[in-house]
């Protein structure tokens, strides 16, 4: 850690650094004064022969250049590795070896690459939720073996959103050799229980990783199919009744248009597809006036617009029942 909540990843060092500082613009040059004093003079068809020599310079093509330039330093140690990496890439594709030495070695651009200073030394990671960078880096497709000159920074940022847990990146490679990745993760809002899956989700229903931990025990609970794309509307019903969400042990998405709520104790709510928070905010008034919650009932059922229908339990039907018989037996024996 740097203090700023940043992670720099290390790589293996980097080689003893050629120098290449001559400008691009070099080359043209070197092929345009290749005319000595025994060569004739420059003509416009020569001229367009010369340029297209230099437009041709290829990895492995032996090209000669002036005694002048090779003399400038760490060119001539360029040239000469440019020259043995072509010769040898070339036989190594001749023999069908070059997917191993590549994964050995990487490829031949980037070995220049890094023998010129441009291999990745450093990879400075950011992130807002505790990702670790063996989390990240794999996904990154970055090695011991790239190099800051052929990293493509959006390729890289793709493949990290693919991540579950990113919701979003940013990636900077900044040359010489350093990589720089800011990542937003997704932060874990429920549980969702689908075929008998369990998995954290996001608050947008992304699956972030199976459920596998109780440390996720306090998140909401849902259950069913499509019920993590509508996690954030469940969240907002029970936030209704604040006294009753201790007692809210899961909520069932029926149908994809409506919530049963299971509770603590066993009892179904059923609640209607609409104005399901004034239902929810009717059953908080009823366990606060008359513990309904703490009754021998199955379920409450609030579908019907403006009533409440309780399922009793067996024992609580037949106590139910024998309680409406010695009332109506007390009623015949009065005088009315």
């Amino acid at each position: 850690m740097d203090g700023g909540g940043r992670i720099a990843q290390p790589l293996n060092s980097s080689s003893d650094g050629l120098r290449f500082a001559t400008p691009s613009s070099a080359w043209t040059s070197v092929f345009a004064s290749l005319s000595g004093p025994n060569r004739k003079p420059a003509t416009p068809a020569r001229r367009q022969r010369t340029a297209a020599s230099a437009a041709q310079f290829k990895l492995g093509r032996i090209t000669i250049a002036p005694p002048a330039l090779l003399t400038k330093p760490g060119i001539g140690t360029a040239l000469a590795l440019l020259f043995l990496l072509g010769t040898a890439s070339v036989s190594l594709v001749q023999s069908g070896q070059y997917a191993k030495f590549a994964a050995d070695s990487g490829g031949i651009g980037d070995i220049l690459a890094r023998g010129l200073g441009l291999g990745v030394k450093a990879i400075v990671i950011t992130t807002d939720n505790g990702m670790t960078p063996g989390q990240i880096l794999p996904a990154t497709g970055i090695t011991q073996l790239s190099s800051t000159l052929f990293l493509n920074a959006d390729a890289i940022r793709t493949k990290l959103l693919a991540l579950p847990r990113v919701k979003q990146a940013a990636v900077r490679v900044l040359f010489p050799d350093r990589v720089v990745i800011d990542i937003q993760e997704r932060r874990p809002f429920a549980i969702w229980q689908d075929q008998g899956k369990l998995s954290v989700v996001s608050a947008d229903g992304t699956p972030i990783e199976t459920a596998s931990s109780r440390r996720w025990a306090g998140l909401p609970f849902v259950v069913g199919p499509q019920a993590n794309m509508q996690i954030a509307d469940f969240a907002r019903l029970i936030a209704v009744a604040p006294t009753l969400k201790a007692q809210i042990r899961a909520g069932v998405l029926v149908s994809g248009r409506r919530w049963d709520l299971k509770m603590a104790n066993g009892i179904d709510v059923r609640l209607p597809e609409h104005h399901a928070k004034a239902a929810l905010k009717a059953l908080a008034l009823l366990e606060a006036t008359s513990h309904v919650l703490e009754k021998d009932v199955l379920s409450l059922d609030f579908r019907a617009p403006g009533r409440m229908v309780a399922r009793l339990s067996a024992d609580a039907y037949s106590a139910r029942v024998e309680a409406l018989k010695k009332k109506k037996s007390k009623g015949l024996g009065n005088p009315t």
